[in-house]
C-alpha cells in the first residue's frame, strides 16, 4: 500500500470536505466523483485524516476540521460525550500497557530482524512507528493543557461557593493522603508491588483510582483486585 497514494487521496477529499462546509455521511461522501487513485484509498485516506485530527465526525456525518464553528454547542457536546466516553474506557487500558511501550524499540528491532526486509522497508517501518508515538505524545500534550485549564476555571468557580474552597477539599485532602502506606504484610496479601521495580516500598498515591507511588524507583503505578 503505497503511503504516497493515500496521501494524494487524502489531500482530495480534505478539500471537498473543505469546499462542502456542512457535515456529509460517509456513503454519501464515497459516492461523489472521484479519480480511481482517491477511490480506491478512500477509506484508508478517511481513516488517517480522521488520525490526523484533520476530518471531525459528527453525528451527521464528516466535516472538515476548519468548518468545526460552523456546528451548534449541542452537536459539539455530542461530539465530546461521545469521545469521552470511549477516551475515559480505552485510556487506562492503554496506560496498563505503557511498559510495552517502553520495551517498543526492543520489540521492533526482533521484530524487523526476524524476517527478509531490507534496510529501506525497516527504517520506513521504524519512521511510522515513530510518527505515531509523536502523535499520539502532542495529542495528550493538548489535552493536558485543555483540561488544566478547565480544572482552573471549575476551581475558580467552585470557590466563590461558601464551604466549598478547592484547597481544602482537594488540594490537601490528596496531598495527606499521597502519605498512607500500607502494611508490608496487607501488600503480600494483595500482591501489590512496583511494577517497574518490584518494589514493595510504596505508599497509596490517589485512593479514588488505586494508585499507588513506589519510594525506590518513584514510579507511579494502579493496582486493581
Amino acid at each position: 500500500m503505497s503511503t504516497s497514494n493515500i496521501n494524494e487521496a487524502r489531500f482530495d477529499i480534505l478539500a471537498a470536505l473543505n469546499e462542502l462546509k456542512a457535515p456529509i455521511t460517509r456513503k454519501q461522501l464515497k459516492a461523489l466523483d472521484w479519480s480511481p487513485n482517491t477511490r480506491k484509498y478512500f477509506n484508508e485516506a478517511v481513516k488517517q485524516g480522521e488520525h490526523k485530527g484533520e476530518i471531525y465526525a459528527t453525528t451527521k456525518g464528516l466535516l472538515h476540521r476548519n468548518n468545526i464553528d460552523l456546528l451548534s454547542e449541542s452537536e459539539r457536546a455530542s461530539h465530546l460525550k461521545y469521545v469521552l466516553s470511549n477516551f475515559q474506557y480505552l485510556t487506562p487500558q492503554y496506560v496498563l500497557d505503557r511498559d510495552l511501550i517502553e520495551r517498543l524499540p526492543k520489540i521492533i528491532k526482533t521484530y524487523l530482524t526476524s524476517g527478509s526486509r531490507s534496510d529501506v522497508e525497516r527504517a520506513n517501518y521504524m519512521q511510522d512507528r515513530i510518527h505515531q508515538l509523536e502523535e499520539m505524545s502532542n495529542n495528550v500534550s493538548e489535552l493536558f493543557q485543555a483540561h488544566n485549564r478547565a480544572i482552573g476555571a471549575l476551581e475558580a468557580e467552585l470557590n466563590k461557593i461558601p464551604g466549598h474552597s478547592t484547597k481544602k477539599k482537594i488540594g490537601e485532602g490528596l496531598e495527606a493522603l499521597k502519605n498512607i502506606r500500607f502494611d508490608k504484610e496487607d501488600l503480600k496479601r494483595r500482591s501489590i508491588k512496583c511494577n517497574k521495580c518490584g518494589s514493595m516500598s510504596i505508599k497509596l498515591y490517589l485512593p479514588d483510582k488505586k494508585m499507588f507511588k513506589c519510594d525506590e524507583c518513584n514510579d507511579i503505578f494502579t493496582f486493581y483486585d
